[in-house]
């Protein structure tokens, strides 16, 4: 069994819609908490708005977000979605920790401009309760939205 999620990113135009799906395994989706990334810990980068959305902008390289009470559920499997813009033309590298251990890295890839929306997904482990999660960007440039997470 398996679930699918659909995204709807936001966009500049009124009349474009982008969506994103996530698959998740089955055994995966049963709550499922959104943290915006301005109500975080910022280190290098800056709160912005643009087009009624308010998110953080990684000025350099090294920049993060850091998530300290994202619940885990009970343990086990869990989904990081990550929500992002990036108006540049090539991928902007993101590293992901939580609790301190390297989970995984992935490239918030080009959208069509800064107020543009897309969402990408890593699968790995949380501890149950509350754990930390921090996404490092490895260049500047990339604006964070928010980190959804299914446990």
């Amino acid at each position: 069994l398996e679930y699918k999620v659909t995204v709807t990113t936001r966009s500049a135009s009124a009349t474009t819609l982008k969506f994103a799906e996530i698959e998740l395994p089955g055994d995966v989706l049963s709550e499922m908490t959104t943290y915006e990334a301005e109500d975080q810990i910022v280190m290098n980068g800056s709160v912005s708005t643009n087009s009624g959305v308010t998110y953080v902008n990684f000025d350099a390289i090294g920049s993060y977000i850091e998530f300290t009470s994202v619940d885990g559920g009970s343990g086990g499997n869990c989904v990081l979605s990550v929500n992002y813009s990036n108006r540049y033309s090539n991928g902007k590298p993101i590293e992901v920790t939580v609790n301190g251990n390297v989970v995984g890295s992935f490239d918030i890839r080009p959208t069509l401009s800064g107020a543009d929306w897309n969402n990408e997904a890593i699968e790995t482990s949380c501890a149950a309760g509350m754990n930390t999660v921090r996404l490092t960007g490895l260049s500047g440039g990339s604006n964070i939205n928010s980190l959804t997470v299914y446990s």
